[in-house]
C-alpha cells in the first residue's frame, strides 16, 4: 500500500522515486494507467474474478461510477494492486491481463469487452496511451504463439516465461535489429525458436533482455 501511495504522489507532484522499471512515459500517462488498472481490478473483483477486494459485493454496487462507491480502504487496495501491475513493465501488466482471462485459448478482450471498451473510451485513449495497447496486443500475440505449446504437462500460460519478439527486444536494449543480430551471433543473448505456421520465428526471454540492457 505504501508503494501505491508513494508512486501516485510522486507522479502527481513531480517528485522522484526509485526506478522499478515503470513504463518510460510522462507522469500524466502513468496516472491514467494506474487509474485504468484500479478500475479494472474493481471490475474483475465485482465479477468474481481474481483479484478479490475484501468487502466488495457485486450485488450491492451499481455499474456506474464504481470508484465513488468504494470505501477508502477498498480504493487503496485497488490502487495498490494497480501499481503492482505497473512494476517491471510490461511483465506486471501481463499479470493483470492474465487475471482478465486465464485461459490462453481465449481472447482477453472478448472476456472483458465492457471493461476494455470503457478504458479505451474514457481513460486509455489518444497517442499517450498507445504504449498500453501495444503491450496488450503483444500479450495477445504471445497467447497465440504459446497456446498448446506447453513444455511440461500442467504448466499454465501464467507460468510460462514472458517472451519478446525481435522488434521489442531491440527496443528494450536500445539497439537496431542489426546490432541485435550481432549480439546473437556473439552469444550474448540466446533466442528461443518457435514454429508458427510454416516459418520459424525467434523470441527472447524478457528477463534476460532486461538484465542485458543494464550493460549496453
Amino acid at each position: 500500500m505504501l508503494l501505491a501511495q508513494t508512486a501516485m504522489q510522486s507522479w502527481l507532484t513531480g517528485c522522484s522515486m526509485p526506478n522499478l522499471h515503470w513504463p518510460q512515459q510522462p507522469p500524466a500517462a502513468l496516472c491514467r494507467l494506474a487509474d485504468g488498472l484500479a478500475l479494472g481490478v474493481v471490475y474483475l473483483s465485482l465479477h468474481q474474478l481474481y483479484p478479490r477486494i475484501p468487502g466488495l459485493n457485486g450485488k450491492l454496487v451499481t455499474k456506474h461510477n464504481l470508484m465513488l462507491q468504494l470505501s477508502p480502504i477498498q480504493i487503496l487496495r485497488a490502487y495498490t494492486l494497480a501499481v503492482q501491475c505497473m512494476v517491471n513493465w510490461p511483465e506486471g501488466f501481463r499479470r493483470f491481463l492474465y487475471w482478465c482471462e486465464p485461459n490462453p485459448r481465449r481472447d482477453p478482450a472478448k472476456s472483458v469487452k465492457k471493461l476494455i471498451a470503457c478504458l479505451g473510451k474514457n481513460l486509455w485513449n489518444g497517442e499517450s496511451s498507445l504504449f498500453i495497447w501495444n503491450a496488450f496486443h503483444i500479450f495477445s500475440y504471445d497467447r497465440l504463439c504459446f497456446s498448446g505449446r506447453y513444455p511440461e504437462p500442467g504448466l499454465t500460460f501464467e507460468q510460462l516465461p514472458a517472451y519478446a519478439n525481435a522488434d521489442e527486444t531491440a527496443q528494450i536494449l536500445g539497439v537496431s535489429k542489426d546490432v541485435l543480430q550481432s549480439l546473437v551471433e556473439r552469444k550474448l543473448i540466446s533466442p528461443t525458436y518457435l514454429r508458427r505456421n510454416l516459418d520459424y520465428q525467434f523470441f527472447f526471454k524478457r528477463d534476460e533482455v532486461r538484465n542485458l540492457s543494464q550493460y549496453i
